[in-house]
């Protein structure tokens, strides 16, 4: 008799664990301004330790959700729970949260080290605790060797550094972030990107960050919710966020994507296939989700997952899907990609990436060449919403 193999203990995510209770919750909350309503009925679970990143474009609602979360907003109705107590009107100074703001709102006529420990001394703790938390959190964030030094002495990423420094040095339970590497150049905010998260693992304080910025949201994040209208439209993984958005907004808010408009004609168990008049060939999808046929539909494809060439994959062209002919309109050469603005016929463009793999003197693709392009159906998801 064969031997049983042992079962794997695969890890669950607290937000894959229907046990897991929620760290932050918010229950249908609503927020109206003179009438004008910012929030309806918005319900959200954040769990204790993630890094979870509001992302929306202006005037989508994130940062009224982040005042309210932080007590300088009350709701207009609904419940805010943090760690298991009822938050909605507590006044900002007794939750036990604290807020980075994008200015980082240092003191000018302080030090780095008063800048620090300005929150501990109003909490009159002794000075033994307030000096220990200080050069922890100065430690944490390495600018232990920067005490003496006056904010206009900093640059910008080591005044961002001391402005998260005197938020972790409260050890608050939420670490709200508002934009917190918006003034930040490039580079740096790559490099402090990872920095940021490395400390939020140490210290394994909840963060929730507000950006408008995609790829910072998308590196940084454990989940992201993405805001429109009041609304959180989908919260998952960035990867999950990215491969399967529920809705053309979010697909069409998330990077770039190429969208076809078209009917549902035939529906398999293993696939769907659309007729897009953009397209004069039908388009086959992998199955993701039940669609009858008749239904009118958007097919989206990134961009990257385009194969772009001069002569034409297929022997048969006739009997080809999911591809395309055109011209080259414009090449944006960045560096490690180049993405490739191609015409239709019908005066649609589409985008397609490649990556630059070997340096060469002149582009294989160049403009005005004609070229044909090719997706496999797995690469394409069909959006009914």
């Amino acid at each position: 008799m064969a031997s049983k193999s042992p079962k794997r203990n695969l890890k669950m995510e607290p937000w894959q664990d229907p046990k897991a209770k929620p760290y932050i919750r918010l229950e249908n909350v609503s927020k109206e301004f003179d009438g004008v309503v910012a929030m309806s009925n918005l319900s959200l679970s954040i769990y204790q330790g993630e890094f979870f990143s509001i992302l929306g474009g202006s005037g989508c609602g994130k940062t009224t959700l982040l005042r309210m979360l932080a007590g300088f907003e009350a709701p207009t109705s609904g419940k805010i729970f943090i760690d298991g107590m009822d938050m909605s009107h507590i006044p900002p100074y007794e939750r036990p949260v604290n807020m980075m703001f994008q200015s980082y709102a240092l003191f000018p006529h302080m030090t780095v080290e008063q800048n620090v420990a300005f929150g501990l001394k109003q909490e009159k703790l002794s000075r033994k605790e307030i000096k220990e938390r200080l050069e922890n959190g100065l430690e944490l964030v390495q600018m232990s060797g920067y005490k003496k030094r006056m904010p206009h002495q900093l640059s910008g990423g080591q005044r961002q550094r001391v402005a998260l420094a005197r938020s972790l040095v409260k050890q608050p339970k939420l670490l709200l972030l508002d934009e917190p590497l918006a003034s930040l150049d490039k580079k740096l905010k790559e490099r402090t990107q990872l920095e940021l998260v490395t400390i939020q693992e140490r210290v394994g304080i909840t963060f929730i960050m507000v950006s408008h910025d995609q790829e910072e949201s998308m590196t940084m994040s454990t989940r992201l919710g993405v805001m429109e209208e009041g609304q959180i439209r989908q919260v998952g993984t960035p990867h999950e966020i990215y491969e399967f958005p529920n809705s053309r907004f979010v697909a069409d808010f998330i990077g770039s994507i190429n969208l076809f408009e078209g009917i549902v004609v035939e529906d398999t168990p293993d696939s769907t296939l659309v007729q897009s008049e953009d397209l004069s060939h039908v388009l086959r999808v992998s199955h993701s989700a039940t669609v009858p046929p008749g239904a009118q539909v958007t097919v989206g494809v990134r961009p990257e997952k385009i194969k772009i060439s001069r002569t034409p994959i297929l022997a048969k062209e006739d009997l080809a899907e999911n591809m395309a002919q055109g011209i080259v309109h414009d090449i944006e050469y960045l560096g490690d990609v180049s993405i490739y603005h191609v015409d239709l016929r019908n005066g649609k463009r589409i985008l397609a990436t490649m990556p630059n793999l070997v340096r060469l003197t002149e582009q294989p693709v160049t403009w005005d060449d004609k070229v044909y392009l090719y997706w496999q159906s797995e690469n394409g998801i069909i959006l009914t919403t």
